[in-house]
């Protein structure tokens, strides 16, 4: 994720050299398409936390801290 939103600094040159990035392929669709990720990514980890019976520790210092900091 971080490194789409790196790519979309080169999006321009990219796209006149043939490179194929994901910067490039959600074009200006980037940031609905990374926080869409990020809400997975949160999701299945919560989900890991709640299969493994992890307690509340483990979602407020994972899954809280790592939802913040997205």
């Amino acid at each position: 994720m971080l490194d789409t939103i790196y790519g979309c600094q080169d999006r321009k040159d990219d796209v006149k050299i043939g490179v194929r990035s994901t910067a490039v392929l959600f074009g200006d669709k980037v940031v609905p398409a990374t926080i869409c990720f990020a809400i997975i990514f949160i999701a299945t980890l919560a989900y890991a936390g709640i299969l493994n019976g992890n307690g509340v520790p483990y979602f407020a210092l994972s899954v809280g801290a790592s939802a913040l900091f997205l």
